[in-house]
């Protein structure tokens, strides 16, 4: 892959203009904020935000990363290489590995290219350099605000950052306050001052009295750029400097168009052709205004714009950019003026990046010259790539520009709207654009790919007949397709045949579709392969081996550069059910965590569903069953809303009730799984609805009703034998054995229990059997091999598993540590508690309130007060009755006294670091739950 070109004058430091207005208190203040790790400039547009921080800059003499941002800054792919790119050149000796891997081909994760990087920086040796982000306001990708996040939490020794920015920015700003790692400067600071106006009009050649230097800093309300527009606007007027100040006003919307007119008006018409014309570029040089604006004397007029202080910056030696409100206005202008002449010079700039391979900047020019055709040729340069990387909102955005006429007219592009709306959840929109592309597209492969997204789709809805019959038809209509759209039909096509007619009959035709696509002479992206492998691992998993959905998944991810990805996140939740039942516990709960990160920072909506069905069943098995509650309802509503998951829907349902009944909820349990399958009354047993029966007939087991569970473990066996749905089967199995057994069938019960011994020790799913508790040993005491390693292992974890518990881990340490000193933290032995667990979103922001004090003690019974006050009321009313509450607790507060637990039984909360016993925690909290209903 070559090296993408980048434009270098974004890492350029501006340049002071003649007439700067030196402010030493500003540089002194920001320097000494520097300490904090991290400056934010915040203020509107033209407050001096960039000056300030270039004249500090200087002032440092350290190395500086000055990177000026734009609004294809929003693409983390984009972000990240600039930050790159940007280091390399101010620390030489930084960034090989990273450019290594960005210059490599694929696809790369902005995240996983950072980390080398900032392993890199803690590499080397510490070396003080700063990190100006500038116009950070153009930023409203969350995705690079979470890349900006992780880069400042994890800055190495040296790394000092400055954020300029018209708005607030979303980062975790108040967690930074806390910690005294950051550090503010807002409008008010950067406001000018009288004096500080008179200096400056002083040495623009102007002696304005005492009172128009007042009248103008009110009338500007000190505002650097509307200063800076007053007075070239004097400089070109010859009237009264009193009669100008008159209708200058700060607030007045109107005011910046009034004096850019003003001042644009008087230039010779050269110029002001040169100006509009020159609008369409976001930076410019001599060589860029010959090839796009066929201008010879653009070295001249630069150079003249720039002595005249027309709002053009200097970025270096010969690069140049305008003032953006500037930008703005000229193009306004050349709109109206020439609007076929910006067409021409828009079309010029896309044919210039076209040459130079940038595709993406040529897109964009296409689309402003509104060649639409053109700018669905490019996009198919990079449209698969941005897909496969998540890249949805910036592609979106390029797809919607083209329009319907133009994307019917290129079935490849449609067919990837109907792909990203499936993704985002939107199923009826997903399906009419499917359509739509089976249409146009007629024996094109794209109709083969639309077929196959159609199967997918009505699968996921639960209609497995019909999910069939399109998946046949993709497969006979691919019969002529490249190897990987024939593959992935046959794919497809293996989920159907496997959940309807047997899984062994899914696996041949799965382990067929990658032999296909491996058969193939080129393969140009890993991409397919890795789906096709998650695929085979899914169906692994429901044929019950264990391993080999371990295996296939493992070497799907290897297929992948990026594990940040869609694809890469749909492979981590297969991949972690396995994992779980394979008793990695830690493991699952990562990959699942990591999945849940990557979904909701893409919005995928579609595979969030499954995301919280499989976080929710892992929390369940670690013990932590509010949580894991909280996630599976969370689940269920999203896949209800979807209109589709059903699958996901049926499922988080059935590990609903499993948690509802460790919970000791078991009527609740019966009523959820029975909800969850009425609407499948009737309809083909396929494995989700199989799974949910044999738990509901668990929880009929559990109310001793056995009528009922041997009913439905009798027909689960029958389907379960003819479909090879090994592992639930061997569940099945265990029921009737546990029945047969407890009503002197003992005969047929043992059988029963050779079987599905046989099918669990075969998948090592042994936990299953810890699941039924008390109901294992009866069973296993009809076996005659008593010393099956997977009965000792049962066995074992039974004996040491605490009554009523759920979880297999070792018991949590009785002691919990909280730590309120900078950050409020909680700990279990050395391992830190996610606040997530313990507490909420509201209650977080109201301990941000906590750790502005020290040496003092609050009684706990006040604060859980003040947190049950946010946490259950709205608006402002939980804010001013949880401050209420905690002002009164600190009226209490006995000064310099620090406690652990007092015997008497009271509970303090100190400061600085105390311990709990955490038996008597929750017995307190228990009480202060009855306490707020």
């Amino acid at each position: 892959m070559s090296q993408p070109v980048l434009l270098h004058t974004k890492f350029l430091i501006p340049r002071f203009p003649p007439a700067h207005v030196a402010r030493p208190h500003l540089v002194n203040m920001l320097s000494e904020y520097l300490k904090h790790r991290l400056v934010i400039l915040t203020a509107p547009a033209g407050y001096g935000k960039t000056t300030l921080a270039a004249e500090a800059i200087r002032r440092l003499n350290e190395p500086t990363l000055w990177y000026q941002l734009d609004i294809d800054d929003n693409d983390p792919t984009t972000y990240i290489t600039y930050l790159v790119e940007g280091l390399c050149r101010t620390l030489p000796s930084i960034g090989q590995k990273v450019q290594n891997l960005l210059l490599s081909s694929g696809p790369h994760p902005p995240q996983r290219a950072l980390v080398i990087l900032l392993n890199e920086l803690v590499e080397q040796p510490s070396q003080a350099w700063v990190l100006v982000l500038d116009d950070y306001h153009v930023v409203h990708n969350p995705a690079v605000h979470s890349l900006t996040t992780f880069l400042f939490e994890n800055q190495p020794p040296g790394m000092k950052m400055i954020i300029a920015t018209r708005s607030q920015p979303p980062l975790t700003l108040a967690r930074w306050r806390a910690r005294a790692q950051l550090a503010e400067i807002r409008a008010d600071h950067l406001r000018f001052t009288a004096q500080e106006v008179a200096d400056w009009t002083a040495g623009s050649g102007y002696d304005l009295p005492e009172v128009l230097i007042k009248e103008l800093v009110e009338r500007t309300e000190g505002w650097g750029a509307g200063l800076q527009l007053a007075l070239a606007l004097l400089s070109e007027s010859q009237s009264d400097p009193q009669g100008l100040f008159k209708n200058l006003n700060g607030s007045n919307p109107f005011i910046f168009n009034y004096l850019m007119e003003e001042i644009f008006d008087r230039q010779p018409a050269a110029i002001q052709n040169f100006l509009l014309q020159s609008s369409v570029l976001r930076q410019l040089n001599v060589e860029i205004c010959q090839q796009v604006l066929l201008c010879d004397g653009a070295s001249e007029i630069l150079t003249a714009l720039e002595h005249d202080n027309l709002f053009l910056v200097r970025l270096d030696h010969d690069w140049y950019r305008y003032h953006t409100l500037f930008r703005e206005f000229l193009l306004n202008r050349l709109t109206n003026q020439w609007p076929e002449q910006l067409i021409g010079l828009y079309r010029a700039a896309a044919h210039y990046y076209q040459i130079r391979m940038q595709y993406e900047a040529a897109t964009q020019y296409f689309l402003l010259a509104n060649e639409l055709s053109e700018a669905a040729l490019t996009l198919q340069n990079f449209a698969r790539q941005f897909f496969e990387q998540g890249r949805f909102e910036v592609l979106n955005r390029y797809l919607d520009q083209l329009g319907k006429i133009v994307l019917t007219q290129h079935p490849e592009l449609l067919l990837l709207v109907g792909r990203i709306q499936y993704q985002l959840g939107h199923l009826n929109d997903s399906i009419l654009i499917l359509e739509q592309v089976r249409t146009v597209a007629a024996d094109h492969e794209c109709a083969v790919m639309a077929l196959i997204e159609l199967a997918s789709i009505a699968r996921s809805q639960g209609n497995y007949q019909r999910a069939q019959l399109l998946a046949s038809e993709a497969v006979e209509h691919g019969m002529h397709s490249p190897p990987e759209i024939r593959a992935l039909a046959l794919m497809e096509l293996a989920k159907c045949q496997g959940f309807l007619e047997g899984m062994d009959v899914g696996r041949a035709l799965a382990e067929e579709a990658v032999a296909t696509l491996r058969k193939a002479d080129t393969l140009i992206s890993r991409h397919p392969e890795a789906q096709l492998l998650r695929s085979l691992a899914q169906i692994c998993w429901w044929h019950g081996d264990v391993n080999q959905a371990v295996v296939h998944c493992q070497e799907a991810l290897h297929c992948l550069p990026d594990d940040q990805s869609p694809l890469a996140a749909h492979i981590l939740v297969t991949l972690a059910i396995p994992m779980l039942y394979r008793h990695e516990y830690s493991v699952a709960l990562e990959y699942a965590e990591r999945a849940l990160r990557t979904v909701q920072r893409l919005q995928l909506k579609e595979l969030l569903s499954m995301t919280y069905s499989v976080l929710g069943n892992i929390l369940t098995r670690i013990g932590q069953l509010q949580q894991a509650e909280d996630s599976l309802r969370q689940a269920i509503d999203l896949a209800s809303t979807l209109g589709g998951a059903s699958y996901d829907q049926v499922m988080a349902a059935g590990y609903l009730a499993y948690n509802l009944v460790a919970q000791g909820r078991v009527d609740e349990a019966r009523q959820i799984a029975e909800t969850a399958l009425y609407p499948h009354r009737g309809q083909a047993m396929v494995y989700e609805i199989y799974v949910c029966r044999s738990v509901l007939a668990d929880t009929y087991l559990d109310t001793g009703n056995r009528v009922e569970a041997e009913a439905i473990f009798d027909a689960l066996v029958t389907i379960g034998e003819a479909r090879q749905y090994r592992i639930p089967l061997a569940m099945a199995y265990f029921g009737l054995a546990y029945i047969f057994l407890t009503t002197n069938r003992k005969t047929v019960g043992s059988q029963y229990a050779q079987r599905s011994l046989e099918l669990l020790t075969a998948s090592e799913t042994w936990e299953l059997y810890v699941d039924q508790g008390e109901r294992s040993r009866l069973v296993f005491d009809a076996l005659q091999e008593r010393n099956h390693p997977l009965m000792q292992r049962v066995y074992q974890v039974l004996n040491e598993k605490t009554v009523g518990a759920v979880s297999v881990l070792p018991p949590i340490p009785a002691r919990i540590r909280v730590q309120t000193l900078g950050t409020l933290r909680v700990f279990q032995g050395e391992q830190e508690i996610d606040p997530r667990a313990w507490v909420s979103a509201k209650a977080r922001d109201l301990m941000a309130y906590f750790v502005t004090f020290r040496h003092e003690t609050i009684p706990l019974d006040r604060i859980v007060d003040a947190l049950w006050a946010a946490d259950l009321q709205q608006g402002k009313a939980a804010f001013h009755t949880a401050m209420y509450r905690l002002r009164h607790a600190l009226r209490g507060v006995k000064e310099n006294t620090k406690f652990v637990i007092v015997e008497s039984g009271d509970y303090w909360l100190d400061l600085t670091c105390f311990d709990i016993d955490i038996d008597r925690f929750d017995e307190y909290m228990r009480q202060a739950s009855q306490t707020h209903p």
